[in-house]
């Protein structure tokens, strides 16, 4: 059995129309043609001609209105996970993970049950996104006008030690 496919390969590769030394010698003579060669211009058919006045450019769509979603995290869930699931793109949901990285430790804050809000612009976009860890403790990321998000943190302000 073995031998009748190797014989097949061999007639494949080497012996049939298409065999490996047809396909190198047409790949040589096609990389010593240049782009505009008449040789790899195909035929084109020609445009049909113009009747008529041209339609109207559609009207421009209004702004969809902004969206907010709040929820929480669920149990044995990422925050990455949780963006996606709430409709961010993967690009936006990595550079809410990028910005709040340099501030929050993921393993020791993160668990279920967390709230978040997500707050998207009418082009499903991400404006910004808050979430709580902890009583007045809040991760704001938000997009600033120049596109990029920014981070910070909000906790309450602590006591001082009575002596």
């Amino acid at each position: 059995m073995l031998s009748l496919l190797v014989g097949v390969n061999v007639y494949v590769f080497f012996f049939s129309p298409g065999s490996l030394k047809q396909v190198s010698q047409a790949a040589q003579a096609a990389s010593t043609l240049s782009p505009g060669d008449p040789a790899l211009i195909t035929a084109q058919p020609e445009a049909a001609p113009v009747q008529g006045p041209l339609p109207a450019p559609a009207p421009l769509v209004p702004h969809a209105k902004p969206k907010r979603h709040d929820g929480t995290l669920k149990e044995h869930e990422g925050l990455g996970a949780a963006l996606r699931r709430e409709g961010l793109a993967s690009p936006d949901a990595d550079g809410v993970l990028r910005a709040l990285s340099p501030i929050m430790n993921f393993k020791k804050e993160l668990r279920a049950g967390l709230g978040y809000s997500v707050r998207l612009d009418g082009n499903g976009r991400l404006e910004g996104f808050e979430l709580r860890v902890g009583p007045g403790v809040v991760y704001h990321v938000t997009r600033g006008p120049d596109a990029k998000l920014t981070v910070d943190k909000t906790a309450p302000p602590q006591k001082k030690p009575v002596r």
